[in-house]
């Protein structure tokens, strides 16, 4: 067997053979980049860092797969920074996010460390426009509805991206969006007549080979590189959890900060009700149907603050840098063991433990409790079902029409970003004849090309074309001095004078118009109206329910 430093000369002679061994030159560019992405840690790299960064800077696709602070994106960023230098500034990095909100927040990380390399950053999405006098920029920040819309802008800079990055991949794993990203990541490749080097960051997932192998489209496969370092899953229960319960628990814990996860908004606001005022918290709520200027507000002063407990959605499983978090607890149990290990994971994220505690309220919440925290402990997630779902396809061809100068487009070019999918594939025909049925397109005589309908034109001028999102924001808009707050599904009996909890805060309806109301802030009352909003969704997943009948 060979010693450690006769392996490390075998590694380096192969690596060598294969060409595979970085050229010095290169490798100071590197080590450049390294020291401006790393020096806040000393240049210490994380395990999933010490793994991956060569390889990415070799030029394969990558599939990073680890917890939480693990440093998933500077795994990533780190070579494909040093690639752009090497390659004189010819390429560009697209990084595609799930949500507005994690592109704003990794604006905020990168800024610096890609200003040290004289590389510039721009962010586009729904609350962000790309300055008319952008210069060259490197890297990207987007969301797969804003490629959408770029693409569909036929915008010359896209013809120079050569790298694309995938940040919670997990998310749109086998789901509507992520099918609608691949299929935009087909037709960028279309623009540039070349490969796209590809690079997917994912928490934990039950088999990265299928998911490496789902995001590769009609490119080279992914290399999954994951994290060995497990860290301690620390658990306590608070049973039977009731409002009196909590509030007194919070106030014995040795925690400065903490996250509460709710399933649902109404929750939040039921449990904001019963921690508010407990010394010595900051009390704060932060879920999608926030304003954007509302949800960075929190996440701003929970950062900031000396004490703060923040109680939320699934919107802080995303890796939001909202600093460091003490605890976590769970109000409600989740519905997956995918999402249970996502929100303790964002405790302690930079020790070897996650404290956490769980909450149930009843027997039922407690047996699935026991059951996500088993299989978590055994390292066991539930497996992703891939389909098709040809709402997708629609609406790409829809994007795809729309693209076009003249709105029209060949059958084969829709079905040559579908290539990698065979059921998407062979639906091709079927769906343009249904279409043109239906007039969202129109046949021309003579002509094999399908032009724009009148009912795909009525939707392209109202811009609702380039989603793949369910709407879900339904409900009366909710003003306060023309700024909008939100959203809100309120019942039909309510009167002005009402005052109404929202966001961890309390507003009094001052005027009622047909589709919006008018509110100011007000003091805290002891019987505020709390929304009601859908629980769609909300259903265990088979392998927790078997999980739970395993334990009775």
């Amino acid at each position: 067997m060979k010693n450690v430093a006769e392996q490390s000369e075998f590694d380096r002679s192969l690596a060598r053979e294969l060409g595979l061994e970085i050229p010095h030159q290169s490798r100071s560019t590197l080590e450049r980049a390294e020291r401006a992405f790393l020096s806040q840690h000393y240049g210490q790299k994380t395990q999933i860092q010490e793994n991956a960064i060569d390889p990415i800077f070799l030029g394969r696709n990558a599939l990073l797969v680890s917890p939480t602070a693990s440093g998933k994106t500077e795994a990533a960023l780190v070579p494909i920074a040093a690639r752009i230098l090497t390659g004189g500034m010819k390429s560009l990095c697209i990084y595609i996010c799930p949500t507005r909100a994690l592109a704003n927040d990794l604006e905020r990380r990168l800024e610096t460390p890609l200003k040290r390399l004289g590389l510039e950053l721009e962010v586009k999405h729904g609350d962000r426009h790309l300055p008319l006098n952008a210069g060259r920029f490197a890297i990207l920040l987007t969301t797969p509805e804003s490629l959408d819309v770029l693409l569909g802008k036929g915008l010359r800079f896209l013809t120079d991206v050569r790298h694309v990055v995938i940040d919670e991949a997990h998310q749109i794993y086998g789901q509507p969006r992520g099918y609608h990203l691949l299929f935009l990541l087909e037709r960028l490749k279309a623009m540039g007549r070349q490969p796209l080097h590809r690079v997917a960051l994912s928490a934990t997932v039950e088999t990265p080979s299928k998911l490496a192998s789902w995001l590769k489209g009609s490119d080279a496969e992914l290399l999954a590189f994951g994290s060995e370092a497990k860290r301690i899953l620390s658990a306590q229960f608070l049973f039977p959890m009731s409002p009196h319960s909590l509030r007194n628990w919070l106030s014995g814990i040795p925690a400065k900060k903490m996250l509460i996860f709710a399933n649902t908004r109404r929750r939040c606001e039921e449990v904001f009700l019963a921690i508010q005022n407990t010394t010595p918290y900051e009390a704060y709520v932060h879920y999608s149907t926030l304003e954007k200027m509302d949800r960075e507000y929190v996440e701003k002063r929970f950062k900031k603050a000396a004490f703060a407990v923040c109680v939320a959605t699934s919107t802080m499983e995303l890796g939001i840098d909202i600093g460091s978090v003490d605890a976590v607890l769970l109000a409600d149990p989740p519905n997956s063991v995918a999402s249970f290990v996502q929100r303790v994971g964002r405790g302690g994220r930079r020790g070897e433990s996650c404290p956490c505690y769980l909450a149930p309220r009843d027997d039922r919440e407690l047996l699935r409790f026991c059951a996500l925290l088993a299989l978590a402990q055994k390292g066991m997630i539930e497996p992703i079902v891939e389909g098709c779902a040809h709402s997708v396809l629609v609406q790409q061809v829809f994007s795809c029409v729309a693209a076009k100068d003249n709105h029209r487009v060949l059958p084969e070019e829709i079905k040559s970003f579908c290539q990698p999918w065979a059921g998407y594939h062979r639906a091709v025909d079927a769906i343009l004849e249904n279409l043109v049925a239906k007039k969202y397109l129109a046949a021309e005589a003579g002509w094999r090309s399908l032009r724009m309908g009148p009912k795909l034109a009525e939707l392209y001028n109202k811009k609702g074309i380039y989603s793949n999102i369910a709407d879900s924001d339904t409900g009366v808009a909710v003003y306060a001095q023309d700024r909008k707050l939100g959203t809100l599904p309120l019942p039909r009996d309510v009167k002005k004078g009402n005052v109404i909890l929202f966001a961890g805060r309390y507003w009094r309806i001052e005027s009622i118009r047909d589709s919006s109301i008018l509110v100011s802030k007000t003091a805290q009352v002891a019987d505020p109206l709390v929304p009601r909003w859908g629980t769609r969704g909300l259903k265990s997943s088979d392998l927790v329910t078997r999980q739970m009948r395993s334990l009775l």
